[in-house]
């Protein structure tokens, strides 16, 4: 369901609008002298998987104590 409304009345009653975008996925135009100049639709929820911060979980592994590895010795002067 698509519904248009004018900058106006969207600005006094956003939120309320809002909540019907989320809670019954309507679609909204927002109008201003009568040209659409905004559309608000709902949006899907991000799966577990796609957020940034999880994109890279469980596919590393460490497989060594990291303090027993050897390093090569350098000279910070000589480089």
């Amino acid at each position: 369901m698509q519904n248009t409304f004018s900058s106006s009345y969207f600005k006094t009653h956003c939120l309320k609008l809002l909540d019907n975008v989320s809670t019954h996925k309507n679609v909204i135009i927002v109008t201003k002298r009568g040209k659409a100049v905004a559309k608000i639709e709902p949006i899907e929820p991000l799966k577990k998987d796609k957020l940034l911060f999880n994109a890279l979980s469980n596919k590393a592994t460490i497989n060594s104590d990291i303090l027993e590895i050897e390093h090569d010795k350098w000279d910070a002067e000589n480089e």
